[in-house]
């Protein structure tokens, strides 16, 4: 096997948010990234690659963190060698890689008057799948998509209402998105957009609340979008955040009172 050039991407991440770690991981398995450490990912040598890789690693800058991408052969033996791009190789073939790009650069359009299915898609979008995407949010009664765009949450739309799923579950499953975190969102979602309460997580009711403050506070759909991004930002924290393990409080006995002086 000839040797191959890859191409590295060596990061750090910054601590908080949360979320902006784990879309940072599903980008590099998108692209068919293999981490050959836990901030060294590699990519055979393209042009595709270091397109991806280079645009990955200005999102993690603009983030807060420190990325850089080199070219790098392996060196060794030569049964090491190609044991290691025996493993490599395999690994970037097929998968969500071919599928995001399709999903990045887009303007998203769906009905005026966002509610909680819409600002989830639109959560999910911009948080998982491309921090850049534009919004146009149209009359319902002219959601044709124009070039360049993608609908979501209306009728016939690329991504709705499917198979009794709702839209944000639609998006989540054909994006690739594999999030615990991000799935219970779309599960207190689907109960409150479909009520047919097939989840039922406890929190649901509370989020239901928060929503509608959202929107009889915020006519303006852009206003609507901002908040909504902030609310599903901590929600999706309150489920990324480790539990703390809370010891019981031990009740000591007390001490034996003392009788007056000289008693015995």
């Amino acid at each position: 096997m000839p040797k191959t050039t890859w191409y590295l991407l060596i990061h750090r991440l910054p601590v908080r948010p949360l979320y902006f770690r784990a879309r940072v991981r599903r980008l590099l398995a998108e692209a068919g990234a293999v981490p050959l450490k836990k901030a060294v990912y590699a990519l055979p040598q393209s042009r595709a690659g270091l397109e991806r890789l280079t645009l990955i690693a200005d999102d993690v800058r603009s983030g807060g963190g420190e990325a850089f991408v080199c070219e790098a052969r392996f060196i060794g033996d030569r049964a090491t060698i190609e044991g290691i791009e025996r493993l490599l190789h395999p690994l970037r073939k097929g998968g969500a890689a071919a599928a995001l790009p399709a999903l990045v650069g887009r303007t998203w359009v769906t009905r005026r008057g966002l509610h909680v299915d819409r600002l989830a898609c639109a959560w999910v979008v911009r948080r998982f799948i491309d921090p850049s995407a534009r919004f146009r949010f149209a009359d319902p009664n002219d959601l044709r998509a124009g070039p360049g765009e993608l609908t979501f949450d209306t009728p016939q739309g690329r991504f709705s209402h499917q198979e009794g799923r709702c839209s944000v579950e639609t998006l989540v499953r054909e994006a690739g998105i594999a999030d615990d975190a991000v799935r219970r969102i779309a599960e207190i979602v689907h109960d409150l957009d479909l009520k047919d309460d097939r989840f039922r997580h406890p929190e649901t009711a509370g989020i239901e609340r928060l929503i509608a403050g959202i929107v009889q506070g915020h006519d303006d759909d852009r206003a609507r979008l901002d908040r909504g991004l902030a609310l599903f930002d901590d929600l999706y924290g309150s489920y990324r955040t480790k539990k703390r393990v809370v010891l019981p409080l031990v009740r000591l006995p007390a001490p034996p009172r003392r009788g007056p002086r000289g008693a015995t």
